[in-house]
């Protein structure tokens, strides 16, 4: 992928029409120099000349040579007209063709499965969106001033051919040798730029930390210098010495760039004029194209390193798209799911992918029935497996062997996201969106969501309207309610509840026991509750009790034990 082809991809005529105007705009542009020496004394060009009036007064001041005076002014407007007609036209292409990029990084991130997302992480894909992309844009909106003032310059040196061949030769030396190294210095720059770009992916982890890992570090001095030193200033040092290194070299560079046309128009008057005996018009002629050409040549190697940290960016969004793995969409969610009564886990095994293979966790095998109307407890110590198990239910993750079915049907990739629609999970690290979607009639959901927010005590603090939640800025614990208010109104068969309770005030988790789980049950939903709250384990259906990844007992209702 390179910057032409997402232009091109985008919207190809547009794209060819910019840099035929942009190309007309730079032989415009080369074309002033013949009618600025045309002004200044007749020399061989004769084309106005023929008929041209004395003169034309505009009050008290005379223009001399209106005819070419009319001709300068138009080839002028000429110039800037196409400039900006070209501009326009690629700048308009270049922002819909970054918003593609972004929306195609977007549809990559919802088609991800969910554990490659934890395992790649939020920073290297916010880089990509906050970073990448407007540079990338930065980069695509200037190439048509690039184009415009490569065209002016080879107009302007095609007119230095014109007069005399060896000085042609004598100019294009000196120019090539300025930008070949030029371009030695900007692709030693960029290769900083890159590495800045690398670190700065470090570096937003660690300002993640800091912004969401305050109340850890704030009770803790030895864990706040760790991070301090070893985390958040090591990326700072590393990103801003990459970006130093990278942006003098550039700067020198541009620096250096914008010198080359007048170190080559100084060869041609302090050497040139030595080694060879030139006519006046010659002379004069060369020396004014010289000048002409010192703009664009200084836009076109300026904009060099712009281009290039554009070229960048867009390798690592290419190379980014490239490491996200998709998910099969198979059913679409609009169909209906399936009518069922239990979910079957039958020899279910996960594995975290990546890991050593010595002693590294490994969940299973695992077998497990859930049936609605019925609520089952899942509990066990840290790191025993039990967030793992509930995103396995809840269809997040996927078995690395084994199966998990909905009644008689095999959970795969067919059919994962028709069966996905039945169910409602809140995890410990839920996101609450302020939009609630999924529900047709807008008067009922208000009506049923007022109703639930008086259950949730919340109904003096949040008001939804319009389908929208009035404020998201709550305690963890009231966030947490807004969550389960959400999945009331959507209205699953599946419920899964990560230590939903853990955040709530003993008063209101004795209401999510004893009357919300309750409640669901006799509205014939299945209930999977993930919990440390022994005291309210005797409202299970269903106990099950996990140790290192693997279920050690099974408890139901009647106390009648069974073991793995």
């Amino acid at each position: 992928m390179t910057l032409m082809s997402l232009l091109l991809e985008k919207s190809p005529n547009k794209v060819f029409l910019s840099i035929v105007l942009g190309v007309l705009a730079g032989f415009a542009y080369s074309s002033l120099i013949p009618l600025t020496l045309i002004a200044i004394e007749p020399l061989p060009f004769r084309l106005f000349e023929a008929r041209q009036p004395e003169g034309y007064w505009i009050g008290s001041i005379e223009i001399t040579k209106p005819r070419l005076a009319l001709t300068f002014l138009g080839v002028c407007l000429f110039i800037m007209i196409m400039r900006a007609l070209s501009q326009i036209l690629l700048a308009r292409v270049s922002i819909s063709a970054a918003t593609d990029l972004r929306i195609r990084l977007y549809q990559r991130i919802l088609r991800m499965p969910i554990q490659a997302l934890e395992t790649m992480g939020s920073s290297r894909l916010l880089v990509a969106l906050t970073m990448d992309i407007p540079q990338i844009i930065n980069g695509i909106s200037i190439m048509p001033m690039v184009y415009i003032n490569v065209v002016a310059v080879i107009g302007l040196l095609g007119f230095v051919f014109y007069q005399d061949a060896d000085v042609f030769y004598f100019v294009i030396g000196a120019l090539v040798f300025g930008v070949v190294t030029y371009r030695v210095a900007i692709l030693w720059g960029a290769s900083y730029i890159k590495q800045a770009r690398v670190t700065f992916e470090s570096l937003q982890e660690s300002m993640r930390g800091l912004l969401y890992g305050a109340k850890e570090l704030k009770l803790n001095q030895e864990k706040r210098q760790a991070f301090w030193g070893e985390d958040l200033i090591a990326a700072e040092d590393q990103y801003t010495k990459h970006l130093k290194n990278g942006k003098t070299i550039l700067n020198a560079a541009v620096s250096y760039g914008d010198l080359i046309a007048f170190v080559a128009l100084g060869m041609v008057i302090f050497i040139l004029v030595e080694a060879y005996t030139l006519p006046q018009d010659v002379m004069l002629g060369t020396l004014m194209a010289m000048l002409y050409i010192t703009t664009p040549m200084v836009a076109i190697l300026n904009n060099l390193s712009t281009i290039q940290e554009a070229k960048v960016s867009l390798a690592s969004v290419h190379r980014l798209l490239q490491s996200m793995p998709e998910e099969s969409q198979g059913d679409a969610p609009k169909d209906e799911c399936p009518q069922w009564e239990c979910i079957r886990l039958e020899r279910l095994t996960h594995e975290y992918p990546g890991l050593a293979e010595k002693n590294h966790f490994v969940l299973g095998p695992i077998d497990l029935t859930l049936r609605k109307g019925e609520i089952t407890f899942l509990v066990g110590g840290n790191g025993s497996g039990k967030s793992t198990l509930g995103k396995l239910i809840a269809l997040h993750y996927f078995p690395t062997s084994g199966a998990l079915s909905f009644d008689e049907v095999i959970i795969d990739e067919s059919n994962r996201n028709l069966y996905r629609e039945a169910i409602s999970a809140i995890s410990t690290d839920f996101y609450l969106f302020s939009k609630i979607a999924g529900v047709a009639n807008v008067e009922e959901l208000d009506r049923l969501a007022g109703k639930y927010l008086k259950e949730l005590e919340l109904s003096d603090k949040v008001h939804v309207q319009d389908n929208r939640l009035s404020t998201l800025s709550l305690s963890d614990g009231q966030r947490k309610r807004l969550a389960l208010l959400v999945a009331y109104l959507e209205n699953r068969e599946l419920f899964v509840f990560d230590e939903w309770a853990a955040d709530q005030d003993p008063v209101f988790k004795d209401v999510f026991y004893n009357q919300i789980l309750l409640k669901l049950k006799q509205q014939g939903k299945a209930i999977l509750v993930i919990s440390h709250d022994d005291r309210y384990f005797h409202i299970a259906d269903q106990l099950v009790r996990m140790e290192t990844g693997q279920i050690v007992e099974i408890q139901r209702g009647n106390y009648e034990t069974q073991y793995n």
